[in-house]
This record gives structure tokens, sequence and C-alpha cells, in this order.
């Protein structure tokens, strides 16, 4: 957390977006702002049996294995079809909306009838069907949000729950 006066607040949301680190300030009545640096690790999630409550570590990045995405095939398969930006944003909404991601894998895949091709994202999820449901719906109503049309059809989302 920093604090500052109001005409701080660009340089320090600039190097905070230059960095990729999300912020939130707020402005207290004597003119001093405070930055709190928002990072997704921790979410307390209430269960369905009640008040109990569960940690849920939300940010489960170092599953999704960057060589992934720097695959030859992939990064030519991207550059061929202008789709850098869509998958970095596909994939920022993967770690957002599955908390409990097992594996990640990244193919260009071919219909061999149609000569149709596509990148499919597949994601081995750990939890409960309903659950994995649920963030499934998140992630799409994001994900189309997200990517105009024909790009959105070129990157497709496959998951397995374990």
């Amino acid at each position: 957390m920093s604090t500052g006066n109001t005409s701080d607040l660009h340089e320090i949301k600039s190097q905070a977006q230059t960095a990729d680190i999300p912020v939130d300030y707020k402005e207290a009545s004597l003119g001093i702002l405070t930055i709190y640096p928002i990072y997704p690790l921790i979410t307390i999630v209430e269960s369905q049996r009640g008040n109990e409550i569960k940690e849920t570590k939300k940010d489960e990045s170092d599953k999704i294995d960057e060589d992934e995405i720097r695959k030859p095939e992939v990064s030519q398969f991207c550059l061929k079809h202008g789709l850098k930006e869509y998958l970095s944003s596909a994939i920022k909404l993967i770690k957002k909306c599955f908390p409990s991601i097992q594996e990640f894998h990244t193919e260009v895949e071919k219909d061999p009838e149609t000569e149709e091709e596509w990148l499919t994202l597949a994601v081995t999820i750990r939890g409960e069907v309903d659950e994995v449901l649920k963030d499934y719906n998140d992630y799409i109503s994001l994900f189309v949000s997200e990517v105009p049309w024909p790009e959105r059809d070129k990157i497709r989302f496959s998951y397995n729950i374990v």
C-alpha cells in the first residue's frame, strides 16, 4: 500500500499498469490518496452447506505453462489469424474463472473434411461438476464479450473435470 497526493495518482497507476498489477484507490477526506494492489490470490467462498467457509486459491497461473503458448505451431497459427491479443485475453479469463487448474495444453487442430483450423485450449480442472459448470458459464460470458466473432471461432476451449 502506498500513499501520496492526487497528482501522484497518474504516475502510480501508470507504473502499476506497466508492471501489469491491477490497483484500486480511495481518496481520503484530507486529500491523501491510498493505492491498494489487487492480488486475486485468496477468495473466501461460502459453502452451500451453511456457514462453513473454505479458502480457495484463485491464482493457479503456475499450472499454465508459458511454453504451451509459445509452441511454434501455436505462434504461427496466432500470427496467421491475428489471434495473439485474443489468446492472451482467453488465457487471462481461464485463470480468472477456473480456481483449480491442474493441467493446461494448447493444440492447433484441423477438420480433415472442411480444412477448418482452430486453436484448442485444453484444461483439466479439479472441482465439483456444478461449480465447474458455473465457472464455465462465467468464462463463456466474458470470452464472448471480449473476443470478436471470427477470431472467437478460432479459439476453442475444452475442459475435463477430475
